[in-house]
């Protein structure tokens, strides 16, 4: 009875606070509120439950980035976890290798082992000093006459559904396991992360494009707005493979097996740079880069760059996109590893692209 009292009492300040310091924590409120009536071994009436899923922080976040399914799964955990009656269910499922890259599943585990210590941290995390300290982290890898420092009218919702987080528009989801769990080594280290696609300035395209050039543009953009940022939470999973809860599976994605999804990249770039009537779209490079936003293969171009000591170029020049690519190249050539470098034929592509998106020369590293 104490222990509940103290968590309501807990929940009502949470509440009360997660309007203020433009943060949201309303979803992790309610969904420690649904943990309290399933640790008392009773079902989740529906009426809680629709009150959860229709809250902005899951309704939004589901619709932009998961699907109806994926909610379904999230309430099948949340009782398997937290319900006592389903133990011997969940040790049975503990083990289950096709679980293992379930990220709903996995999420719900640390926020199971992790319990106690985040209902503590998701004070922590809406105060003013927390969103004041990811800025500063955030400006460190923007350029140095970036002034671009207001995050205006966003919208912060920490949702405890998935080990992820994301920025659209005006709205930006942190998982409240992938926040706490990276911050054990940088404080706001994800949340510098999604701050940096917010504040980062990004070069304009003054020209009219042709289909063909403006898919090589989507995509050549998506893996520097991805790459450059990754250079602020990513590089911790080289670090820290085996202290994350989730590195290994991390480095597996991001690092793994990279090299046929560079020539897929140069092949495409190099198809598109040639006038014939075939080109690869937008819908085709998306697939090239797995439908992982530009995280395969910016990080791993970004680690490239980052261990041959041309870091500092990509942070001063990660508002064109461009520069990340001609970056990997030198850098790749003075890996002793030797990794795949993007043919003469794409470089060249992507100096005349440059000259004809920004009507500026090209700013080729030599």
């Amino acid at each position: 009875m104490k222990h509940q009292l103290l968590l309501s009492v807990l929940l009502l300040f949470l509440s009360h606070y997660s309007f203020s310091q433009k943060f949201n924590t309303e979803a992790v409120v309610k969904f420690w509120e649904i943990t309290s009536i399933l640790q008392e071994d009773r079902e989740i009436p529906d009426s809680i439950w629709e009150s959860y899923s229709n809250l902005p922080g899951v309704k939004k976040y589901i619709t932009n980035n998961r699907s109806e399914e994926n909610l379904k799964a999230h309430r099948k955990y949340l009782e398997l976890f937290f319900k006592p009656s389903l133990s011997d269910s969940l040790a049975e499922m503990i083990g289950d290798e096709k679980l293992k890259n379930d990220d709903i599943f996995q999420n719900m585990k640390y926020l199971k082992e992790n319990e106690e210590k985040l209902k503590l941290f998701t004070h922590e995390i809406t105060s003013p000093t927390y969103l004041d300290s990811a800025i500063e982290l955030t400006k460190k890898y923007l350029p140095a006459g970036n002034k671009n420092t207001s995050i205006g009218d966003l919208n912060i919702y920490i949702q405890p559904i998935t080990y992820d987080a994301a920025v659209q528009g005006k709205d930006m989801y942190y998982g409240l396991s992938i926040v706490h769990d990276f911050d054990k080594f940088q404080i706001g280290t994800v949340a510098a992360h999604e701050l940096h696609h917010v504040l980062r300035n990004n070069k304009e395209i003054k020209n009219s494009l042709s289909e063909k050039d403006s898919a090589s543009v989507w995509v050549i953009s998506k893996i520097n707005n991805e790459g450059s940022a990754d250079l602020i939470d990513k590089v911790l999973v080289v670090e820290h493979e085996n202290d994350l809860f989730l590195g290994s599976l991390f480095n597996q994605i991001l690092l793994q097996n990279i090299d046929p999804v560079m020539v897929e990249i140069d092949n495409a770039l190099s198809l598109n740079s040639r006038k014939n009537e075939k080109f690869v779209t937008v819908k085709d490079f998306n697939k090239i880069i797995k439908y992982f936003s530009g995280h395969i293969p910016g990080f791993y171009m970004a680690e490239v760059i980052k261990r041959n000591g041309y870091e500092k170029q990509l942070i001063e020049g990660c508002e064109n996109p461009f520069n990340i690519f001609y970056l990997y190249n030198k850098a790749a050539k003075n890996d002793p590893g030797k990794p795949f470098t993007y043919s003469q034929e794409t470089i060249e592509y992507l100096k005349n692209l440059e000259r004809k998106a920004y009507d500026s020369p090209s700013t080729t590293i030599n």
